[in-house]
């Protein structure tokens, strides 16, 4: 189910084949008050976060090097490294004529003075917070590189997926924890780290709330819970990093005497999904819920109503996928 889920989530964000870029219409864009008289052709990204969004929006090919730590698929090919935002190796950058450098954290002044000197854009996009932030952004990328037209096309169906994910995830845990025995949402925690749990003002929170859970942490900020109030949480139900130790945290201040150690409702979640804000946060929230709820999200590939797909003049690829 969740490699189906992926497949889907590729379908709509590549308008055609694994890293190709349709015919670009709808140019000059302007994108954070820089215009763009055609797509960027060679770009170097700073982010993670952008690394992978490119590759799942179809737009890796237009890759030549991106920071330490990016993923890049196996079919990525040959990317350069160009270091980090501290350190950017800008020699490399102007040498391999990059014309386009992405970024959700400033790079040194100096650094960006000669990549201008060298006649390289540098773009530096908001770190999103948020789902709509989040969409925000990918409908930038497409803005570059696909033109301002088919960059709506775009957000239209990725909010078309994220809502009708959202739902029917909603639907299913509602009907789940009503023959679960509970009158009123379970209260659920998300630990992130050693030191970190998702708060209601946190992307991770969100997701808890959309998924039907009330959130222990709701009523703190920033990831951060005080050290004297961890042993205050007594959660149905613990989402967790999957590089975190399982065994220590069921011993730690936050689980002890909880029902979600009495009940193993212990589950392991890729952050990974989450850290780079990554659309694939929605397939992973996915997984998760059929995970401690295995029966009750059948039929996903038929999500339709209650959400209205895209308006075109023609039916289009999309329709036609989710046969609409």
């Amino acid at each position: 189910m969740k490699k189906t889920l992926i497949v889907l989530l590729m379908l709509i964000l590549v308008v055609t084949g694994c890293n190709s870029t349709p015919k670009n219409t709808g140019y000059p864009v302007t994108v954070n008050e820089i215009s763009f008289k055609s797509p960027p052709k060679r770009v170097a990204s700073f982010s993670a976060a952008i690394t992978e969004q490119m590759f799942l929006m179809g737009y890796g090919n237009k890759l030549v090097a991106t920071a330490e730590g990016s993923h890049i698929p196996e079919a990525g090919g040959e990317i350069l490294d160009c270091k980090n935002i501290y350190n950017p190796d800008v020699d490399l950058l102007i040498k391999q004529k990059v014309d386009l450098v992405l970024t959700t954290t400033e790079l040194p002044e100096s650094e960006v003075k000669k990549l201008q000197k060298a006649g390289i854009t540098v773009l530096t996009l908001k770190a999103p917070t948020n789902v709509e932030e989040i969409y925000s952004n990918l409908s930038t990328l497409a803005t570059l590189f696909e033109g301002a037209e088919k960059a709506t096309l775009r957000l239209e169906q990725l909010e078309f997926f994220g809502n009708a994910m959202t739902q029917q995830i909603n639907n299913g845990t509602t009907s789940a924890f009503l023959d679960a025995g509970f009158t009123s949402p379970p209260t659920a925690l998300w630990i992130i780290n050693e030191k970190n749990v998702a708060t209601g003002d946190s992307l991770e929170g969100e997701f808890l709330t959309d998924m039907g859970f009330l959130n222990v942490a709701q009523s703190y900020e920033n990831y951060i819970v005080p050290e004297g109030e961890k042993s205050n949480f007594k959660p149905d139900y613990l989402f967790y990093s999957d590089t975190l130790d399982i065994e220590k945290l069921k011993a730690s201040d936050w689980l002890k005497g909880s029902n979600a150690v009495a009940k193993d409702a212990l589950y392991p979640v890729d952050v990974t999904a989450f850290e780079r804000k990554s659309p694939r946060m929605f397939t992973e929230m996915f997984s998760i819920i059929q995970a401690v709820f295995p029966t009750y999200l059948e039929g996903f590939e038929n999500v339709t109503a209650p959400y209205t797909p895209p308006v075109v003049v023609e039916k289009n690829w999309f329709q036609k996928t989710f046969n609409l």
